[in-house]
C-alpha cells in the first residue's frame, strides 16, 4: 500500500511539476512576446520623439546653433540686454527678468496669430515656465511643439530646415561655418552702436539697380564685389567672404536662407535679413489660396463673418488645380458652361514665379483645349500642373481706356509681436488699350517685366506713362466723374489696408518668427467699376527700377524708410520708435495692448480670436 500511494503522490508531484513548467514556459514566451512588442512601441515613441527632436533641433540650428551644451554661450551680454529690454516694453516686469538666455514661448496654441495680445500675461506666463534648461532668446514660440503646425507644416518646414544646397556658391562666395563666430568676436572688441551707426548692407542687387545705387550712396556695401547677376563662371573664380561689419542683409533673392545657414553661415546675432522664412506660405498662389480660405473658414465658425467680406470677396474665385478637389470642381464648371467670347479664367503658376512669367488668359477656346489635354477632366489627383486657375475680372476701372492696377507695399518689420507698415505704391497701366475680349498680354497685363518688349512698339506707351502716383489716380477720378480726388486717400487705402492685414493674419503663423528677420511684400490689387479692389497677387523683393526722377524719388524713400525702420529694431529692439515714416504708415503693432491702437483701426476687438477653441 505505501508503494502504491507512494508511486500515486509521486505522479501528482510530477503532474504539478509539469503544470510549473509549463506555467513558466507560457509565462516566459508571454513575456518575451512583450518585451518584444514593447520594445517596437519603445522604439516607435523614440523615432517620433526624435523626429520631434529633429525638428527642434532644426528651429535650434537655423537661430543658435551652437546650443549643444548647456555652458554654450548663446547670445552676447549686449544682445541679451537689449532683447530684455525688448520685453520690458512697459517697464514692468524688470525684476522678474531672468539672468539666462530664455525662449518667449507664445501664450497659447493659436495657429492663426490673431489672439487678443496681452503683454502682462505674455510676460508672465512665460518667465513662470522658464525654470531651468537653455532658452533661446528669440522672441518666437517653438514651432515644433504646435500640434497644429505638425499636423499641417511639418514637411513644409523640414524642407527648410533640411534644404540640401547648404554648401552652393550661389553668390560667388564661400560658405564659413564659423562666420558668425567671426562676427561675435567683431562685436565685442567694438562698440556695437558705432556698428550699427556705420549701416554696413549686403546686397546681391545688380549693381546698375537702384536698390544697390541707394545702398552704395546713402548707406554702407559690406561686400561691393556680390552681384546675383554675375556668370557661373565668374561666382567660381571669386573667393569673396561676407564682411564681420554687415548689420543687414538685404538680398533680391528671397530663398537666400535655402543656400546658407542662418545663424552659421549668415544672419548672426545683432544683425537682420530681408527675408521671412516660410513666406512662400504667402507668395504662393496656392498656399495663399489655402489660408485664405482657412482663415475664412475660421471667423465662419466662430461667427465672425462680419469681420471680412462675404466668402472672400476680396479674392478672386481661385481654383488649385494640384488639389484633387479643386481640379474637380473646376472641370465640373466647365462642363456646365455654355459657349462664351471673352476671357473667363487666367492660368497662373502657383510656385517660384514672377514677372507674370506663365501667365495664360483662358477663353473657351482654350479651355476646351486645356480639357481635353486632361483627358477630359479625369487626371486629377494625378495632375503635376504647378499652376492655379483665377475667375477673370471682367470690368476693370480703365485708366484712360487702358487697363490698370494697383501695387502697394506691406513692410513686415518684426514677426512676434507682429509689427508691419503700408506704403501706398503706384498704380500700373497696360501698354495698349484693353479689350475685355482680347487674348493679348500687352491689353490684359500691367507687369512692367512681362511687357519689356512692347515699350518699342509705337502704338504703345512708354514705361514713363505706364506708372502713375497714387495722386494721379485721384485726380483722374475726379475728372472722370467716378469719385472725389480724396476718396484714394480716405476710402481706398483703408480698403486695401484691412485686406491686407486680414491676409498677413491668414498666412503669418507659418513663418518661422526669427528675431532678425523682415520682408518687404508687394500687394497687386485690381479696381472694378464699382470701385471694389480685388487682391490678385502677392510678390517678394520689389523691381526696384527707375525711369524717371520722380521714380528715383520715391524709391529714395521707400528704401530709406525700409533701413532706417530695421536700424531701428536692430538697435533698439521693441523699445523702438517710429516718429518719422518718409512715406511708411505703420497699420500693426501687436506691442500695443489697446485693439484699436494695436490695429489702427483696421481690426476690431470682436474680429479676433481670443482662444484655440474659438479658431476651430
Amino acid at each position: 500500500r505505501e508503494s502504491h500511494w507512494e508511486r500515486k503522490i509521486e505522479r501528482l508531484v510530477k503532474m504539478k511539476i509539469n503544470r510549473t513548467k509549463g506555467f513558466f514556459i507560457t509565462l516566459f514566451v508571454m513575456s518575451g512576446i512583450i518585451v518584444i512588442f514593447g520594445t517596437i512601441q519603445i522604439q516607435q515613441l523614440i523615432n517620433d520623439e526624435e523626429g520631434s527632436q529633429s525638428m527642434n533641433l532644426g528651429v535650434d540650428r537655423l537661430i543658435y546653433p551652437q546650443h549643444e551644451a548647456s555652458s554654450s554661450r548663446v547670445v552676447s551680454d549686449d544682445f541679451l540686454s537689449s532683447r530684455k529690454q525688448m520685453i520690458n516694453v512697459r517697464g514692468e516686469h524688470s525684476s522678474d527678468l531672468p539672468t539666462d538666455p530664455i525662449i518667449l514661448e507664445h501664450p497659447a496654441n493659436d495657429p492663426y496669430g490673431i489672439y487678443e495680445f496681452d503683454m502682462n500675461n505674455y510676460v508672465e506666463k512665460t518667465y513662470s515656465r522658464s525654470t531651468s534648461g537653455l532658452y533661446e532668446m528669440s522672441l518666437t514660440y517653438r514651432l515644433a511643439n504646435d500640434s497644429h503646425f505638425k499636423a499641417e507644416y511639418q514637411q513644409h518646414w523640414n524642407q527648410i530646415f533640411n534644404a540640401a544646397e547648404w554648401e552652393s556658391y550661389r553668390l560667388g562666395f564661400t560658405p564659413d561655418d564659423h562666420y558668425c563666430e567671426a562676427v561675435e568676436r567683431h562685436h565685442q572688441s567694438n562698440e556695437l552702436a558705432s556698428i550699427f551707426e556705420k549701416k554696413s548692407i549686403f546686397s546681391d542687387y545688380y549693381h546698375r539697380n537702384y536698390a544697390r545705387k541707394f545702398i552704395r550712396k546713402n548707406l554702407h556695401d559690406s561686400n561691393p564685389s556680390i552681384d546675383l547677376h554675375l556668370s557661373e563662371e565668374q561666382k567660381r573664380d571669386m573667393d569673396e567672404r561676407l564682411s564681420v561689419d554687415t548689420s543687414i542683409f538685404f538680398t533680391k533673392d528671397h530663398l537666400f536662407h535655402m543656400y546658407y545657414r542662418l545663424a552659421s553661415q549668415f544672419l548672426c546675432d545683432n544683425q537682420m535679413y530681408n527675408h521671412i522664412a516660410g513666406n512662400s506660405q504667402l507668395l504662393d498662389k496656392d498656399n495663399l489660396t489655402r489660408h485664405l480660405r482657412n482663415y475664412d473658414r475660421a471667423l465662419e465658425q466662430a461667427d465672425k463673418k462680419m469681420c471680412l467680406e462675404r466668402d472672400m470677396g476680396f479674392y478672386p474665385k481661385t481654383f488649385v488645380l494640384m488639389d484633387e478637389n479643386d481640379c474637380g470642381e473646376f472641370f465640373m464648371n466647365y462642363k456646365l458652361m455654355k459657349p462664351f467670347e471673352g476671357i473667363f479664367y487666367v492660368q497662373k503658376v502657383s510656385k517660384h514665379s514672377h514677372n507674370g512669367e506663365g501667365i495664360r488668359l483662358m477663353d473657351h477656346s482654350a479651355l476646351t483645349e486645356f480639357y481635353h489635354d486632361n483627358n477630359q477632366g479625369q487626371d486629377c489627383g494625378r495632375m503635376s500642373q504647378n499652376s492655379v486657375m483665377q475667375t477673370f475680372i471682367p470690368n476693370p476701372l480703365l485708366y484712360q481706356g487702358h487697363k490698370m492696377d494697383l501695387r502697394v507695399y506691406l513692410l513686415v518689420a518684426h514677426l512676434d509681436p507682429l509689427i508691419a507698415f503700408y506704403h501706398s505704391g503706384f498704380a500700373r497701366i497696360s501698354v495698349h488699350p484693353f479689350h475685355q475680349n482680347s487674348p493679348h498680354l500687352s491689353q490684359q497685363l500691367t507687369n512692367h517685366e512681362a511687357l519689356r518688349g512692347f515699350y518699342t512698339d509705337g502704338s504703345a506707351l512708354t514705361l514713363e506713362q505706364t506708372v502713375k502716383p497714387m495722386s494721379a489716380l485721384g485726380a483722374f477720378l475726379k475728372t472722370s466723374n467716378v469719385a472725389d480726388e480724396e476718396w484714394v486717400n480716405t476710402v481706398l487705402t483703408k480698403q486695401l489696408q484691412n485686406i491686407m492685414t486680414h491676409t498677413l493674419k491668414a498666412v503669418s503663423h507659418t513663418f518661422l518668427k526669427h528675431p532678425g528677420t523682415f520682408e518687404v511684400f508687394s500687394f497687386d490689387f485690381l479696381l472694378d467699376t464699382d470701385l471694389k479692389p480685388w487682391l490678385l497677387d502677392v510678390n517678394p523683393s520689389p523691381a526696384i527700377n527707375i525711369a524717371t526722377k520722380e521714380r528715383e524719388e520715391f524709391w529714395t524713400g521707400f528704401l530709406g524708410g525700409v533701413f532706417e525702420i530695421e536700424s531701428r529694431i536692430l538697435q533698439s529692439g521693441l523699445n523702438a520708435k517710429f516718429d518719422f515714416y518718409k512715406s511708411w504708415e505703420m497699420i500693426v503693432d501687436e506691442r500695443e495692448t489697446n485693439v484699436k491702437d494695436r490695429y489702427f483701426g483696421l481690426l476690431e476687438e470682436d474680429c479676433l480670436f481670443k482662444n484655440q477653441e474659438e479658431v476651430f
